[in-house]
C-alpha cells in the first residue's frame, strides 16, 4: 500500500485560504471601480477593449506600424551588445567570473559596460567631439572584437555553468513566460516620443543640446542641466551614429528606450537575486510584482532615471552580499564603489539611498569579524577600500553637474519642450 503524497489535513486549510484572498480581491475591485467616476470609466473601457485600442490609434488603424521601430531597436541592441563587451573586458582583471552563474556574469557586464560607456560619452563630450559619428562608432565596435580576441587568447578555461543552491520552489523557470507581455509593453511605450515634462525638458532635453552643441557643457538657460545625467548621456552616441537631420530625434528615442532597458534589467537583477539567496518561486514572484506595478511601468515607459538608480543600486548591494562571503575579495567591494557611483552618477539622492546605506553596513560588518581586536587599519580596511572606489567615481561621473553652483533660470524655447 503506497503512501499519500500530499499531506490530506493540510488540503482543507490550503482552499480556504483561496477562496477567503479571492473573495478579499473581488471586494477590492468592486471598491476600487465604484469610488470614482475615472475609475469606472477605467472598468468601462476593459469590458469593451476594442473601444480602448482604437484611441491608441487615434480612431485610424493605418496610422500603426511598427516598422518604423526595428531600426531603433537595432540600434538600442548594437548598444546593449556593446557596453556587454566592455563590461566583460573591464571586470576580466578582477577575476570574479568563476563566482558567479553565466548569467550573473551577463548582468554584471551589461552593469558595468553601461556605466563606463557613459563615461565615454563625458569625456568624448569634454573634448567636443559629440557630432564625430566615427569615434562613437569605434567606442562600440572595438569591444566586441576585442572581447571575441581576448576569449581566443586566454589560457584560462571557460567556466562551467553553476547551479544555485536554494531548493526550487512550487513555481519553476516555466512560468517566465509571464514576464514577456510585460516586457513587450516596456519596450513597446519606450519607444514612443516622450511626454513628461522632466522627460521633454531635461532628460532628453540636455543630451540633445549638449550634441548640437558638439560638447558637454554649462547651459544657462537650462537649471536642469546642472543634474549628474549619467544615465540619459546614452542616447548621444546613437545621435552621433544615426543618419540623417533628424539624428538627434531617433538618436533620444534609442536613449529613451535605453532608459526603459534598465526597468528590464532591474527586474532581470531581482530574479537572480532571488533565486541565489531565497528561492526561484520567490525570485519569480518579485519579479512579476516589480515589473507588474503600474509605477514601475509608467517610470519606465516615460524615460525617467529612477529605474536606473534602481539597477546601479541592486547591483551594488549584490556585490556586497558577495563579498561578504568571501571578505577576503576586495575586488568585490570595489565592483560595488563603483556600481554605487554609477546610481549618483545617475541622481544624486542615490547618495542617501545607496552609497550611504552601503558603507554602513560595510563598515558594521568588519566588527563582527573578529577584526576589532587587530590594528585600527584591518578594522577599517575594507570600508575605506570600497569608499575610495566610491569617490573616486562620485568625483568623476557627477562632472555632468559641474556647473551646478551657477544657476541661470532664464527662458529659452526646447525643441522637446518649452521652459517654464
Amino acid at each position: 500500500m503506497t503512501n499519500p503524497t500530499v499531506n490530506p489535513p493540510s488540503r482543507p486549510g490550503h482552499r480556504q485560504g483561496l477562496v477567503v484572498a479571492w473573495i478579499l480581491l473581488l471586494a477590492y475591485l468592486v471598491f476600487f471601480f465604484s469610488c470614482e467616476q475615472f475609475h469606472r470609466t477605467v472598468c468601462w473601457l476593459l469590458l469593451v477593449p476594442d473601444d480602448l485600442a482604437i484611441q491608441w490609434v487615434g480612431a485610424d488603424w493605418s496610422r500603426f506600424s511598427l516598422l518604423d521601430r526595428i531600426p531603433l531597436l537595432l540600434l538600442v541592441t548594437i548598444m546593449m551588445f556593446a557596453a556587454w563587451a566592455w563590461g566583460c573586458i573591464l571586470l576580466r582583471p578582477l577575476r570574479i567570473s568563476s563566482e558567479l552563474l553565466p548569467a550573473e556574469r551577463k548582468l554584471f557586464s551589461l552593469a558595468v559596460g553601461l556605466s563606463f560607456l557613459s563615461l565615454c560619452t563625458l569625456a568624448l563630450g569634454w573634448a567636443g567631439l559629440l557630432q564625430v559619428g566615427s569615434v562613437f562608432l569605434v567606442v562600440l565596435g572595438v569591444a566586441p572584437l576585442l572581447e571575441v580576441v581576448l576569449r581566443r587568447c586566454s589560457s584560462q578555461p571557460a567556466q562551467p555553468a553553476r547551479r544555485l543552491t536554494p531548493a526550487e520552489g512550487s513555481l519553476s523557470r516555466r512560468w517566465l513566460w509571464l514576464l514577456l507581455p510585460l516586457a513587450l509593453i516596456v519596450l513597446w511605450g519606450a519607444m514612443l516620443p516622450p511626454q513628461d515634462f522632466d522627460v521633454r525638458e531635461y532628460h532628453l532635453q540636455v543630451p540633445k543640446e549638449w550634441y548640437l552643441n558638439g560638447r558637454v557643457e554649462f547651459l544657462p538657460h537650462n537649471v536642469y542641466g546642472n543634474m549628474p545625467l549619467g544615465a540619459e548621456v546614452l542616447s548621444i552616441p546613437a545621435m552621433a551614429v544615426w543618419p540623417g537631420e533628424n539624428d538627434w530625434w531617433w538618436g533620444a528615442l534609442v536613449g529613451k528606450t535605453i532608459l526603459a532597458s534598465f526597468g528590464l534589467l532591474t527586474a532581470w537583477a531581482v530574479y537572480l537575486f532571488g533565486c541565489r539567496w531565497f528561492s526561484s518561486t520567490a525570485a519569480l514572484v518579485s519579479t512579476i510584482v516589480f515589473l507588474g506595478t503600474p509605477w514601475v511601468l509608467y517610470v519606465c515607459m516615460n524615460g525617467l532615471v529612477e529605474v536606473a538608480v534602481a539597477f546601479y543600486g541592486l547591483m551594488a548591494l549584490y556585490a556586497t552580499l558577495l563579498w561578504r562571503q568571501q571578505p577576503e575579495r576586495l575586488a568585490w567591494a570595489g565592483l560595488a564603489g563603483f556600481l554605487a557611483g554609477s546610481a549618483v552618477a545617475c541622481k544624486y539622492p542615490a547618495i542617501l539611498l545607496v552609497v550611504f546605506p552601503l558603507l554602513i553596513y560595510l563598515a558594521i560588518l568588519t566588527v563582527p569579524a573578529g577584526n576589532a581586536t587587530k590594528s585600527p587599519f584591518s578594522l577599517t580596511r575594507s570600508p575605506w577600500y570600497s569608499m575610495a572606489n566610491r569617490s573616486l567615481n562620485i568625483a568623476t561621473l557627477n562632472r555632468f553637474g559641474e556647473a551646478g553652483l551657477a544657476c541661470n533660470l532664464t527662458k529659452d524655447r526646447s525643441l522637446f519642450g518649452t521652459s517654464s
